[in-house]
């Protein structure tokens, strides 16, 4: 999945997919704009490498996993960030303050 580093929209929604968010996310880093891999069956914290690698996101949505902890700060570098749906998870602790600053959420 790492090698297709010029695509711009991955939507894997609704599927039976499992286990950790795949680190070979990273590499969509240049282009990937909308991520949405809601309605499986992700686990774990999420991880950090989002904010810090995927800083082209307008889209993310992890919806309806397994995700559990707190959001990690690196989300504040996704600062194009319209939409973040981390509905029905297990999320827990504080919203980062810097969401406030992301001018293009609505």
């Amino acid at each position: 999945m790492g090698s297709l580093a010029s695509m711009d929209n991955l939507v894997l929604r609704n599927n039976s997919l499992s286990g950790q968010l795949p680190s070979s996310l990273k590499n969509f880093s240049n282009k990937l704009a909308l991520l949405d891999l809601g309605e499986n069956k992700f686990h774990g914290p999420l991880p950090s490498w989002i904010g810090d690698s995927l800083q082209n996101l307008e889209i993310l949505s992890l919806r309806s996993n397994n995700f559990y902890g707190s959001l990690p700060s690196n989300l504040c570098y996704l600062t194009k960030l319209q939409v973040l749906d981390l509905s029905l998870n297990n999320i827990s602790g504080r919203i980062p303050t810097c969401i406030n600053n992301f001018t293009s959420m609505s």
